[in-house]
């Protein structure tokens, strides 16, 4: 109703402005410019009234569209203006015919062009309006840069500052015109027609920004480039996918809901790619405000949002703004792969840099620096500090957080604080903050709450930002059945029988030959040598690698399931294609990896891709207290880049004071720290006496993620003779569990096998080979747990206790197998004798009431050997799931149970972050319960798809397993359960 009356207000001061016009010129007793002057300037008040109006009803911030108007105006009438002021002097004869925008011409007869004259300045003016309300932009940046030509505040994506302030502006112009008005038709010359009425314009646009007001990001929507519809000359792929002989079958279409309709994806600025969600590129732009020192938002942002839904293109914006505006340099922090990291991020703006190498800094040029956790750590937190590069930074990034759990996320969480108690030094306590992290369907996964926990800042709810989970674009998924007949076809291609034993790889060879674009990322257990094989495939004139296609660029996306993704199946996917709107639906075929559930899971998530099944748990794990052996290692690290005091220690890193304190000492005492007292003055006013403390040598021992203490064990090739030959490192006390020998790993893109260390022995470093064969290997072990000390327990028919106990293992051999070679894996025993490692560690223990049988328990413990790593972000070498007969605290009614070991020595934290939400662990069993009923084998035994397993095979345990005997086991205990 409101805009109902403020239209019919702006026509009708239209229609008065045109009566007063012809009243004046036909009824006025005496003709005055001042009167018809004054009936335009009402004119263009009314069409101004209409024009805002209708832009505000359309979500269209009104301050671009006046800045523009207004810019247009000024560029057309200066210039002629000034013209037209210079042909007394140019061009005499010209300018006494009166053929210009100041006319020296007085008379009745001259009334039509004196009244033209008047009226021009309005055809620019209201040209550029009506195109600007009705045009709009391309995208919502445009939008904004076009405003900053006259005031910064135009172009702020703030939604609560007001723009009132703008109008004093306007009063310039108002009384340039009112000490002008008594020239209208008066005899001077030149007389200011023109002028006046472009003067009128001018205050009349400028009133115009002071009344528009930035549309909050819900509100706001970029107008409106028409829509292509999706249309499409490929060939149909499943159909061809058939015909190349790919077995596919359908599991499940993700179509568009009406509420992500209303978000979507508009045109970004960067090389005509498009962005998924205007609300997070917002959030992240919003961060180049200059920072207010009690502002009540904090300049931090989290996002939570699929793969690929504009993270990279958001940041990428606002490195670069940043950089311009204020010449800083954004640092971005990864788990790994830091390069990979830089190439994507490179392709979306300049001056994107990967810091590698032991001489870590940051480039002088650069606009975004790439680092991973483990070198920042160990280099570049020295270089920032000792080099005063940390002022050099505008915004931090933590990119992928749920890359982070168990062990990897204690060392992040030592690491991030030592990066904040640097910057905070280098006084730079208002540093922004970026971090991202995958969304995952089910709520209880408390994205959040676990960033929170992680990193050194608060993100309070209105500075996260949280896409949620729903299509964009029809999405269809599929899992592939059989490839033989392909590989077939494929005879006279020559291709490695390495590459051949792989579906992921040549479902993607199938998918490339049917011209469509197709994503994939090499499976891991590729070296690089294999992986650029397979890039020089040809079928046809061009080699695959040219032909395969970034995700978002993508119509197939070949994805093979792992234990990090096989939960989150969607959220890594549904935005695949996005810059290709002609392609759809989006093909997203799913191959299966090593453990049998990741793959049902993954095929059980695409099925419910209609949002219909209900999501799975997952829970990141952050350790709530420190690691002793973690402590130590950060605490060498931050003394030697900045000297400190207990208090000082304790502040930045709010681990236990005592524990802080016995590892000063103990450092001190082996003459590893140097200590001296220090006095000052606190804010209280009183005089304290503290030890001062500070390590003067770099650790030469590096801190991987995947460790926690200083007494590691090199790996390291021996071929390689220049430079660093370390091919990683290891805990001593989890050298059997990762060091054992024959095992084969990938590092640096080259394929290694741990040689025999055993004669030797392995004191300080184990030589590794390198290994041409595809070969996947893991330890023949026999676990077992003994001195239980567990503390009371909780739950009714099952019942979970936390404490601690002796881990002991016996690994006798290597269990392997060459998938181009065989169907099935083997085990190979060691001549030498078995590898025996035993410490102290945290437990958490299951105990079942009534009747259960061994081979029950047993077979539960390998099926959550499969379970528990897909759904708590966990390695499967961090835990061991033990059978227990015997121990469990008397007077509970339990006298069989589980144990999940925790395979730091010591315990980093595991069993705690489970142990706390019984919930979760339930869960676990009725997903357990789910997968086992699902399968199709005889449920007296098991096949390869359940219990069967290739690691599977590597417990030595007294009988075979049994699916039928889980399911009877845990039936009682999960009835009921809603599968959290």
């Amino acid at each position: 109703m409101g805009r109902f009356i403020g239209y019919l207000l702006g026509l009708s001061i239209v229609g008065i402005g045109t009566a007063w016009i012809v009243f004046v010129l036909f009824g006025w007793p005496t003709l005055r410019w001042t009167q018809l002057g004054s009936g335009l300037i009402l004119i263009a008040v009314g069409l101004a009234i209409f024009c805002h109006l209708q832009v505000t009803h359309r979500k269209i911030d009104a301050g671009p569209v006046w800045a523009s108007t207004l810019s247009i105006t000024l560029w057309v009438m200066l210039p002629l203006l000034f013209g037209s002021y210079m042909l007394q002097w140019i061009y005499p004869p010209w300018w006494n015919t009166g053929g210009h925008l100041l006319p020296d011409l007085v008379g009745p007869k001259y009334i039509i062009q004196t009244l033209l004259v008047l009226g021009f300045p309005v055809l620019p003016w209201l040209s550029a309006l009506l195109w600007r309300s009705l045009r709009g932009w391309k995208d919502r940046e445009s939008a904004h840069e076009s405003g900053h030509w006259i005031v910064g505040a135009i172009a702020q994506h703030d939604t609560s500052g007001s723009r009132l302030w703008v109008a004093w502006f306007s009063l310039i112009p108002f009384l340039v015109m009112l000490g002008t008005v008594d020239q209208l038709g008066g005899i001077v010359s030149p007389y200011p027609l023109a002028i006046w009425s472009t003067l009128g314009l001018v205050s009349i646009s400028l009133i115009g920004i002071a009344l528009s007001k930035p549309l909050s990001p819900e509100d706001a929507v970029i107008q409106p480039v028409p829509e292509r519809q999706p249309t499409t000359t490929l060939p149909p792929w499943p159909e061809e996918m058939a015909k190349r002989g790919i077995a596919l079958q359908l599991l499940g279409n993700c179509d568009p809901t009406h509420e992500q309709e209303k978000t979507k994806p508009q045109s970004s600025t960067f090389q005509g790619e498009v962005s998924s969600d205007r609300r997070l590129i917002d959030a992240v732009s919003s961060l180049v405000n200059s920072y207010e020192h009690h502002a009540s938002i904090p300049m931090r942002r989290l996002i939570i949002a699929s793969d690929d839904c504009g993270q990279a293109e958001s940041l990428a914006l606002t490195a670069a703004d940043l950089n311009r505006r204020f010449g800083t340099i954004t640092l971005v922090i990864v788990a790994a792969d830091s390069s990979g990291y830089a190439r994507q991020l490179g392709h979306r703006t300049d001056g994107v840099a990967a810091i590698t190498g032991p001489d870590a800094s940051l480039p002088e040029e650069a606009v975004i620096c790439v680092v991973d956790a483990v070198l920042l750590s160990d280099r570049l937190l020295v270089e920032l500090a000792q080099h005063d590069q940390a002022k050099r930074i505008g915004l931090l990034c933590w990119w992928d957080l749920h890359r982070f759990s168990g062990v990897v996320a204690a060392n992040l969480w030592a690491i991030a604080r030592r990066l904040k108690r640097l910057l905070d030094s280098s006084g730079r306590p208002d540093l922004r903050v970026l971090a991202t992290i995958r969304d995952h369907a089910n709520p209880g996964s408390q994205r959040s709450a676990f960033v929170n926990r992680l990193l050194p800042y608060e993100f309070p709810s209105e500075t996260v930002v949280h896409v949620r989970r729903n299509c964009q674009w029809p999405v269809t998924l599929y899992r592939v059945d059989s490839t033989n007949k392909w590989i077939g076809k494929l005879q006279t291609h020559n291709i490695d029988r390495n590459l051949r034993s792989s579906d992921t790889l040549m479902t993607t060879l199938a998918s490339v030959d049917t011209t469509w674009p197709t994503h994939m990322s090499i499976p891991p257990q590729f070296n690089a040598l294999e992986a650029s094989n397979f890039d020089r495939i040809r079928l046809g004139q061009t080699e695959i690698g040219k032909r395969l296609a970034h995700r978002v660029d993508a119509g197939a996306h070949i994805l093979e399931i792992g234990n990090e993704n096989a939960s989150s199946i969607l959220e890594v996917s549904r935005c695949g294609g996005r810059n290709i709107p002609t392609i759809r639906p989006h093909h997203v075929t799913l191959t299966g990896g090593l453990n049998p559930y990741a793959n049902w899971l993954g095929e059980h998530t695409a099925r419910g891709a209609d949002g219909q099944g209900s999501p799975p748990p997952y829970l990141l794990l952050c350790p709530d207290e420190a690691h002793p052996s973690i402590i130590r290692r950060h605490l060498l690290r931050a003394l030697h880049e900045r000297e400190d005091t207990l208090s000082g220690l304790f502040r930045h890193f709010r681990w236990d004071e005592r524990a802080i304190r016995e590892t000063l000492e103990t450092l001190v005492e082996k003459e590893m720290l140097f200590q001296e007292q220090v006095r000052y003055v606190d804010d209280n006013s009183r005089l304290i006496v503290e030890s001062l403390y500070q390590n003067r040598d770099l650790p030469d021992t590096p801190g991987p993620l995947d460790t926690i203490g200083d007494s590691l064990i090199k790996l390291y090739d021996p071929e390689i003779t220049e430079g660093d030959n370390a091919l990683g490192w290891l805990d001593s006390e989890r050298l059997s569990i990762l060091g054992y020998p024959d095992r084969v790993f990938l590092r640096g893109g080259i394929r290694y096998r741990i040689a025999d260390w055993r004669s030797y022995g392995a004191s300080s470093k184990m030589r590794c080979s390198r290994e041409d064969r595809l070969s996947l290997t893991c330890r023949i072990r026999r676990p077992q747990v003994r001195e239980l000390n567990l503390r009371p327990g909780k739950g009714q028919d099952l019942l979970l206790w936390q404490g601690r106990a002796e881990y002991i293992e016996v690994v006798n051999g290597y269990r392997h197998w060459c998938p181009s070679e065989a169907d099935v894996a083997t085990n190979t025993f060691y001549e030498r004798g078995s590898i025996d490692t035993r410490f102290e560690t945290d437990v958490l223990v299951l105990g079942f009431r009534g009747e259960v049988s061994g081979q029950g328990i047993t077979s539960l413990a390998q099926a959550l050997r499969h379970v528990l790593p897909v759904h708590a972000g966990i390695d499967e070498d961090a835990f061991e799931v033990v059978p227990i007969y015997n121990g469990l605290p008397e007077g509970s009614g339990a006298n069989i149970g589980l144990t999940i070991v925790d395979l730091y020595p010591g315990g980093i934290g595991i069993i705690s972050g489970l142990g706390a939400d019984e919930l979760f662990v339930r869960g676990l069993l009725a997903w357990t319960v789910r997968w086992l009923e699902a399968c199709s084998c005889n449920e007296d035994g098991a096949c390869a798809h359940c219990l069967d397993s290739f690691t599977a095979g590597a417990i030595i345990a007294t009988a075979p397993n049994s699916r039928g005997e889980v399911l009877r086991l845990l039936r009682p205990h999960v009835a009921g359960e809603d599968m959290l």
